[in-house]
C-alpha cells in the first residue's frame, strides 16, 4: 500500500473548489515545476525557437533551449544523444553538455517527449572548436 502525505488545509480548500491538487513527494514536498501533467497521445510535440548559446568551444557548458510545449519528460538531445536535461518551464528546457568532442561544424539539438512520442524541429549549435581543441582545455 501506498503512504500519501496528508494535504494541507489549503490544498485541501483549493481542492474542494475544484482547483489544481498539488501532488506531493513521499517526503511531502512539493515537485511542482510549473508544467502540467502529461496524457499520452494529447502533447503537442515540442518545438524549440532559440538556443543559448549558439555557437562555443568549450567542452562543458549549460545549454538553455527556449520553445513551446515541453513537458516534464522532454529531454534534450545534442548531436542526438540524451542530456541531463532540467525542465524550468513549458518554454525553457536547460542541458548539461559535458565531455563534448567534435570536429568543428555545426551540431544538431532537438527535443523530444517520449509521452507524445515526438521530436521538435532541429536547431544547430555552430561547434567552433576541435577534437583535439577538447581534449586540452580544463574542465
Amino acid at each position: 500500500m501506498a503512504i500519501r502525505p496528508t494535504p494541507t488545509q489549503a490544498e485541501n480548500d483549493l481542492a474542494a473548489l475544484g482547483n489544481n491538487v498539488l501532488t506531493k513527494t513521499a517526503d511531502g514536498s512539493a515537485p511542482d515545476t510549473g508544467v502540467p501533467p502529461e496524457t499520452p497521445g494529447t502533447n503537442p510535440p515540442p518545438v524549440i525557437t532559440t538556443i543559448a548559446p549558439t555557437t562555443g568551444a568549450a567542452p562543458n557548458f549549460t545549454l538553455v533551449v527556449n520553445g513551446s510545449n515541453f513537458t516534464g519528460s522532454c529531454k534534450v538531445l545534442f548531436n542526438n544523444a540524451v542530456q541531463t536535461t532540467n525542465v524550468i518551464s513549458t518554454q525553457r528546457l536547460s542541458a548539461a553538455i559535458s565531455g563534448f568532442t567534435h570536429a568543428a561544424g555545426n551540431i544538431p539539438v532537438k527535443v523530444h517527449d517520449p509521452v507524445a512520442s515526438a521530436d521538435s524541429n532541429v536547431v544547430q549549435f555552430n561547434w567552433t572548436g576541435t577534437m583535439e581543441d577538447s581534449r586540452r582545455r580544463p574542465a
